[in-house]
């Protein structure tokens, strides 16, 4: 991975994070739970008020793929710190034919004025913070001309170091190399020393 593939979130309006998992055990509490079809009305009704389809949520330009052992423990807050605030967070459970299939979504996005953001109860924020903590995934982005942007994150792995996190910084979402789990107030100086780097050069581009 070369962090010349850093991605400008300066026309992004929307951020979902979703995480795909089969385990039930790990489900986070505090958060609602919704049906798939419930969950597939919900992205269409806020596509539909973008005027755009509903697909284009998910069929963008896929921007990474397969980003392996991918921690996103800082990822929550660094898109806060840009300006996209956490506006919508579920649990919604598909059921297949080999056993069922979860996925949580996190979803940010740019607040009109006077717009509020949403309120999470200190459970679910502990729940979203250890689930986003205690694993790595394999991550894939998308990016779509209608200001969505889709991270999605499978092949949980608990226990694993990892090998990159993806990290916010200054308008810019960067998959960094690291070698540890980070904290999320944490950005060790490895990662913070390539930041600045990557950062600058892209502004002298």
């Amino acid at each position: 991975m070369n962090l010349s593939r850093a991605i400008d979130l300066k026309e992004a309006t929307d951020v979902l994070v979703r995480f795909r998992y089969t385990n039930q055990a790990i489900v986070p509490n505090g958060l609602r739970q919704l049906d798939r079809p419930a969950e597939r009305e919900l992205i269409s009704k806020r596509m539909r008020a973008m005027g755009v389809q509903s697909e284009s949520a998910t069929h963008g330009k896929q921007v990474i793929n397969n980003l392996p052992r991918t921690q996103v423990a800082v990822l929550r807050k660094g898109l806060v710190n840009n300006g996209l605030r956490l506006v919508d967070a579920h649990t919604s459970c598909e059921k297949a034919k080999h056993g069922s299939k979860y996925i949580t979504t996190m979803s940010f996005r740019k607040l009109k004025e006077g717009e509020p953001p949403l309120q999470i109860s200190n459970e679910g924020i502990d729940e979203l913070r250890g689930f986003s903590m205690d694993s790595v995934w394999t991550a894939h982005i998308w990016w779509n001309p209608n200001g969505v942007m889709v991270i999605e994150l499978v092949q949980r792995q608990p226990g694993v170091v990892p090998q990159y996190a993806i990290v916010v910084r200054d308008g810019w979402i960067v998959a960094a190399p690291t070698e540890r789990l980070l904290e999320e107030n944490e950005e060790d100086m490895q990662i913070g020393a390539l930041l600045l780097e990557e950062l600058e050069s892209l502004r002298v581009a």
